[in-house]
């Protein structure tokens, strides 16, 4: 989601940002994914363990490249117009 909003906050369409964020996903490296969370300040909000399994893969493995990972994110857009145009 932190994918999504990133993209959605650069002025792309609901449905251009779900699937960019899905296709950045996808192809994250295990560097890249660890790069991603000590960047967004997010080590501290992660298990040791998890962030250690992190760095002991191959650093060009591509965790969520599976579906099972990013398949499930679905965006109603008119949910988000209907909060835009409550501002």
């Amino acid at each position: 989601m932190q994918l999504f909003s990133e993209e959605w906050n650069n002025g792309k369409s609901v449905e251009k940002s779900l699937l960019d964020a899905k296709e950045k996903m996808r192809n994250m490296t295990a560097g890249e994914i660890y790069y991603y969370i000590a960047r967004n300040d997010a080590i501290d909000s992660i298990p040791n363990e998890v962030l250690d399994d992190i760095l002991s893969m191959d650093s060009e493995r591509r965790i969520f490249d599976a579906p099972y990972y990013w398949a499930g994110f679905v965006c109603y857009q008119n949910m988000f117009k209907q909060e835009v145009e409550n501002k």
